[in-house]
């Protein structure tokens, strides 16, 4: 798959050695992405497209590859590629097949795709839903009170766990000191070592 980054990562593979697929297939485009036929390469010899991979393909005994175009949402941003270890004469209809394997597999992909797509979008805007109505609660909060530090109080254990694991207060006194005004936690012990960490470390 041709990735957002503008490299080719190589996602799935059969009958290939693990050298040849950790040492060919990640590299930035070395195929023109807007190829929209499929690509045969009756003998991999010399073939500029394939110059970046041609080392690689030669150690792993490949002569000759068919490589399909895939199209996904609407961008040709895949291959599935086929190779053969001595050199191979395409009739029609093998590429014919390979195009309908291709189309197959373009077509699952921008099925799952869009699927994750969706979950995604949906846990956005439940996030989205969840930091408005926290936002709106700490608001009815603030202005429930003028005892400000029973207020913050409030605020701060509002937050835990919508926004953080954690949340403290501290508030510049007359005296121009720092003083923690609250600690907040879902786990008590952790509130006592915060309590006792400020008193070791003020």
């Amino acid at each position: 798959r041709l990735d957002q980054d503008n490299v080719w990562r190589l996602r799935s593979s059969s009958g290939l050695s693990g050298d040849f697929v950790t040492s060919g297939f990640t590299s930035a485009s070395d195929s023109p992405s807007l190829v929209t036929e499929p690509m045969l390469f009756e003998d991999i010899t010399g073939q500029p497209l394939l110059v970046r991979r041609h080392e690689a393909l030669i150690r792993e005994g490949v002569r000759s590859m068919l490589a399909i175009p895939l199209q996904i949402q609407g961008q040709f941003s895949g291959t599935v590629v086929f190779y053969w270890k001595s050199l191979h004469k395409f009739a029609d209809a093998e590429v014919r097949i390979a195009s309908a394997l291709g189309n197959l597999a373009a077509s699952a992909l921008g099925t799952a795709e869009l699927y994750d797509k969706q979950l995604e979008l949906g846990a956005e805007a439940r996030a989205s839903e969840q930091r408005a109505a926290f936002l709106a609660e700490a608001g009815a909060v603030l202005s429930s009170s003028l005892d400000y530090e029973a207020t913050l109080t409030s605020v701060a254990n509002l937050a835990i766990p919508v926004f953080a694991d954690w949340a403290t207060v501290d508030v510049l006194d007359e005296k121009s000191e720092i003083r923690k005004v609250t600690v907040a936690h879902k786990d008590p012990d952790k509130i006592r070592f915060a309590h006792e960490f400020t008193e070791r470390y003020p």
